[in-house]
């Protein structure tokens, strides 16, 4: 064992210094790798506000259409999902 420590004097220098290399790399390997997730949790977190957005707008525009209409223009619009054969209006 003596013989072993006295073999590797010399280069314990050397093998702090790559272990503080090594030590260095997987620092920032762990700091890349954590600024990768919040960046791609930010860009699904915007994606999904965007459709949130569109999905509202969609309703919106809806909701006013139907306003608009009178009672005999939303019976002849909703005819093809109405089961009543008649176009939707009663006999």
């Amino acid at each position: 064992m003596d013989a072993l420590i006295s073999l590797l004097g010399p280069f314990w220098g050397w093998i702090g210094g790559a272990a503080a290399i090594v030590i260095g790399l997987f620092g920032i390997y762990h700091k890349g790798k954590s600024t990768g997730v919040q960046q791609e949790r930010t860009k699904q977190e915007t994606a999904a506000a965007k459709q949130q957005m569109g999905d509202r707008i969609s309703v919106w525009e809806v909701k006013d259409d139907v306003a608009k209409r009178d009672d005999d223009q939303l019976l002849d619009s909703a005819a093809p999902w109405v089961r009543n054969k008649q176009g939707g209006r009663s006999p």
